[in-house]
């Protein structure tokens, strides 16, 4: 539809201002979006922290999905004149890849935050009942399969608590990376083939001849359709589930801008379109739907990209004072390392972090504490057994923080007798526990654990080491190497484990940590 100013006309003053100003937008718009998602791509590969948390696949097809919203929005705002053709694909394309996306991260985040965050009711509840919790424990972890016997073994909570913890883990297969590029891929589909509909049942969209002139954009209807879905009814029902949910990296709140941005370009785009007369003859209302693919990639993408940047050099920084004794750093960083260990050493304290790692969906980094802990004491009380050793107490084996990192290679350090009403502290190896626990009996690096802590052993191997697995931790391919390099050599040392501990140590306390002293 022509406008009635002819300033506005191809050719025209108003026109002219038009393309160029719009040109400009697009051309500065095209190098920030490539740029930005290169340097997020970039840093996610270098397995950023913060930006591990999130999915970099379907972050990543969200922002393709809105560029090709974008530049359609701009290029049609400038020109008046885009081929319907064009228009058609591109709007049908890329709305639906980027509200699939959105849809597919906001299902994702609802699964994931669960499991960490019933896992944490779990484990304080297991703190409060620990009779309870003992017999199931010392046989297998929290986060394994129990049979119908052992289920009914546990307190009325903790079965509750376990049981839907384990529906939702039994989700994590759906919304797995793959699972929703799968699932993102067929919807696709569908939207290529309502696509080539239209091309072939209207002559308005179809390549040859290729119009200008799309009346009442009624070929866009279907996806309008499907993207209506998706803002005002399937997003608002999850997102109202998400709203008492926590997260320390700002996911939540990405998820709910992204939802109410496009919700409200929408809304302005039928507004400006349907009910404000010639307006959009001389000024796009896609120009809103392009405002609103901005606002959702600098959520999604730049937001994100920033705070890991600057989040990154700090890390690194206190992963290398992690590492190092604790004569040669700051006393700063020295404080803050005796307030990690005393954290750690104090059960309520403890207990408190344990539920803050829920919201920085890394739970599994204090699941394998809990489950080491606990192999050490089955590990003292399978070699009592074995050995006929002495009576001990196995929660009085306690070192003290003197002159080492939290992570302490204690695999030389002579044996300290046994504190009595001390907690077994997360900071002492195995062997380094097992040689106070025996101080007479000789005990090294190339001990053996006991067979009868061997299937626990390997189901901590199989849920945190193994990189199929929805707990694995996230940990340097050089160690994952040298554990598989120990294990295919049958090497079951009780040392087999410590180096794992010792990267947990060190990411909890750069990263995880840091946040919580924030926090609290």
């Amino acid at each position: 539809m022509a406008s009635d100013n002819p300033a506005w006309e191809a050719g025209g003053s108003s026109y002219k201002i038009r393309v160029g100003a719009v040109t400009a937008i697009c051309v500065i718009y095209g190098v920030f979006v490539l740029v930005t998602m290169a340097m997020f791509l970039i840093q996610s590969a270098r397995k950023n922290i913060d930006l591990s948390r999130r999915s970099i696949v379907l972050v990543t097809l969200q922002a393709a999905g809105a560029f090709m919203v974008g530049t359609i929005a701009l290029a049609h705002t400038a020109l008046k004149e885009v081929p319907c053709f064009i228009r058609l694909w591109m709007v049908n394309l890329g709305f639906i890849l980027c509200m699939t996306a959105l849809f597919a991260r906001v299902v994702q985040f609802i699964v994931v935050s669960r499991t960490h965050m019933l896992y944490g009711q779990l484990r304080r509840s297991t703190s409060v009942d620990r009779t309870s919790a003992d017999s199931i424990s010392s046989e297998k972890p929290l986060l394994g399969d129990l049979d119908v016997h052992e289920m009914k073994a546990l307190p009325p909570l903790q079965n509750s608590v376990y049981k839907r913890m384990h529906r939702y883990m039994k989700l994590h297969r759906f919304v797995s990376n793959k699972a929703l590029a799968i699932f993102i891929g067929a919807v696709m589909l569908a939207a290529i083939v309502l696509t080539l509909t239209i091309n072939l049942t209207n002559k308005d969209y179809s390549l040859k001849p290729m119009s200008t002139d799309c009346p009442m954009y009624w070929g866009m209807v279907p996806v309008m359709v499907i993207i209506a879905i998706y803002l005002l009814f399937l997003n608002p029902i999850l997102l109202t589930r998400v709203w008492r949910m926590h997260d320390a990296y700002g996911i939540k709140v990405d998820l709910i801008v992204c939802e109410a941005t496009g919700l409200i370009g929408l809304v302005m785009f039928l507004i400006w379109e349907l009910a404000l007369g010639d307006l959009h003859t001389r000024w796009s209302g896609l120009f809103f739907v392009w405002v609103a693919t901005v606002m959702m990639h600098i959520s999604a993408v730049v937001v994100p990209l920033v705070r890991a940047m600057k989040n990154a050099h700090v890390i690194r920084i206190r992963m290398r004072h992690g590492r190092l004794p604790i004569e040669m750093v700051v006393s700063e960083v020295e404080d803050m390392r005796r307030e990690f260990v005393d954290m750690l050493n104090s059960p309520p304290e403890y207990c408190k972090f344990r539920e803050f790692t829920a919201t920085c969906f890394c739970s599994e980094f204090t699941a394998f504490l809990d489950e080491y802990q606990e192999l050490k004491i089955q590990t003292i009380l399978a070699l009592r057994r074995m050995h006929e050793y002495q009576e001990i107490d196995i929660y009085n084996v306690h070192y003290p923080l003197d002159k080492t990192s939290f992570y302490s290679d204690d695999s030389n350090r002579p044996p300290t007798p046994i504190k009595k009403c001390v907690q077994s502290s997360p900071t002492i190896s195995i062997l380094g526990a097992v040689r106070a626990a025996f101080p007479r009996a000789s005990f090294d690096s190339t001990t053996q654990f006991p067979v009868p802590v061997m299937d626990r052993l390997v189901t901590i191997f199989s849920m945190y080491v193994n990189e199929e697995s929805y707990m694995a931790l996230n940990l340097p391919l050089v160690i994952i190497e040298r554990v598989r390099t120990r294990l295919e050599s049958k090497d079951l040392s009780l040392v087999l484990l410590d180096e794992v501990k010792e990267e947990v140590m060190v990411m909890l306390y750069a990263d995880v940590f840091a946040r919580y002293r924030r926090e609290m």
